[in-house]
């Protein structure tokens, strides 16, 4: 999709949701790591159903080097003049550099050096760290808090909706034909 697309430049993010907000909430028993200095978008912090960890970053990794290798032969060479060719050569030396200081979602850290190690990567998370008691205690009163919140709005807006009907009632009401009644005349009478 990225290539049909044509953008100068693409960027794959693993799906890290923050914690203590309410899509966290909603999936926390999939989420196996709670060292929050991981959370960056490029560190998986919840383990695939299908592949492990190390497949999943490859797979990021096999997208870049697709992408911008075609980029880099096809593309940012020949097309645009002037600001837009240097600026994107740029963007590509600067990406081609974090690639081989492997620093680039810190390949070297995670020892990772290609697809031949993909099943040798280790991300070095804190396993100490764990959600304490007291964090989802606040955690979830405050999601009591916001849901008795969202709860009073819509009770707000439901008794907004029933005064404007009864208001429309009231109105149809007062409009009443010549006599009082509720019936017209015909026109040709």
């Amino acid at each position: 999709m990225a290539w049909d697309w044509q953008p100068d430049l693409a960027n794959w993010a693993m799906y890290t949701p923050w914690p203590f907000t309410p899509l966290f909430q909603e999936i926390r028993d999939q989420v196996e790591v709670f060292d929050f200095s991981k959370y960056n978008f490029v560190t998986p912090i919840m383990k695939p159903e299908a592949m492990t960890r190390g497949e999943l970053l490859n797979g990021v990794m096999k997208n870049y080097r697709r992408f911008y290798m075609q980029k880099a032969l096809f593309h940012y060479p020949w097309r645009g003049t002037g600001f837009r060719r240097r600026y994107l050569l740029g963007c590509l030396k600067a990406f081609l550099k974090a690639g081989f200081a492997r620093t680039f979602y810190d390949l070297g850290k995670a020892g990772y050096w290609g697809p031949q190690s993909k099943d040798k990567v280790h991300f070095d998370f804190n396993e100490n760290r764990t959600l304490a008691e007291a964090q989802v205690a606040d955690w979830e009163s405050a999601a009591d808090r916001a849901a008795r919140a969202a709860e009073r709005r819509e009770a707000l807006r439901l008794q907004g909706k029933e005064r404007a009907a009864d208001r429309k009632k009231a109105s149809a009401a007062a409009a009443l034909a010549c006599g009082g009644g509720t019936e017209q005349m015909a026109e040709n009478a």
